[in-house]
């Protein structure tokens, strides 16, 4: 098991510090525990990479930084969940549980985005400048949707949370721990703290996109062919 890796690794290790090697001599752990090693920081690498390219996917979409940090912030609410669970259940961060951290990074800013394309699309639709009551209205007409996903993937996580140590479930444990318990935190967290920012922070934001929306929408009569005496 990752675990009895880990405490085998950690004992190596102390027992070498108390090892005086010969001049020219050096001790290091390789095989498994290398390669485990390598394969954690090659992942946590392409994790960062992704979350950097979907940065930039949101901030092409809306050409706003506020907006873009807001949909990202959501990404450690879901990491602070699934750190827990692994904690809770004592499961090792192994290379299993690090891709449940980047499969949550996507669910989570899915359900931000979520909230702030429905609250601007409320305003294009009443024609008036968002404000509390309108970011309220999209937070709790984007719930059902999103408790939905969550409830769903719960449910399909929930035969793998158990009987860890059953044949076939060593992989797909650690992922349903961290992806079980960030989409605790990331869904109870963001249902509150995203509205919270985007009052804070975006209104600007989303006036400035709904304008921009009414502009586009808008063709002058010249344009359609129609004449403008009648």
């Amino acid at each position: 098991a990752a675990g009895d890796l880990d405490a085998a690794e950690q004992a190596l290790r102390e027992a070498g510090e108390r090892i005086a090697l010969p001049p020219g001599n050096e001790a290091r752990i390789e095989g498994e525990f290398a390669e485990r090693r390598q394969s954690l920081q090659r992942l946590f690498g392409l994790g960062g990479l992704s979350l950097l390219l979907m940065a930039m996917v949101i901030h092409l979409r809306y050409r706003d930084v506020r907006l873009t940090l807001i949909v990202m912030s959501v990404v450690p609410l879901s990491a602070v969940g699934g750190l827990l669970a692994l904690l809770i259940t004592a499961t090792p961060l192994t290379v299993a549980s690090a891709v449940g951290f980047v499969t949550l990074s996507g669910i989570a800013a899915r359900n931000a985005l979520l909230k702030i394309s429905h609250c601007l699309n409320l305003s294009i639709e009443s024609g008036r400048a968002p404000d509390r009551a309108l970011l309220l209205r999209a937070a709790s007409e984007r719930l059902v949707p999103v408790l939905m996903t969550a409830s769903i993937a719960a449910a399909a996580l929930a035969p793998l949370l158990v009987s860890a140590d059953a044949p076939g479930k060593e992989i797909l444990h650690p992922v349903a721990v961290v992806v079980f318990g960030g989409l605790l935190s990331a869904t109870l967290l963001d249902s509150f703290l995203t509205p919270w920012l985007l009052e804070r922070y975006a209104l600007a934001a989303i006036e400035r996109l709904r304008l921009q929306n009414q502009h586009k929408s808008v063709v002058p009569l010249a344009d359609t062919g129609v004449d403008s005496r009648f």
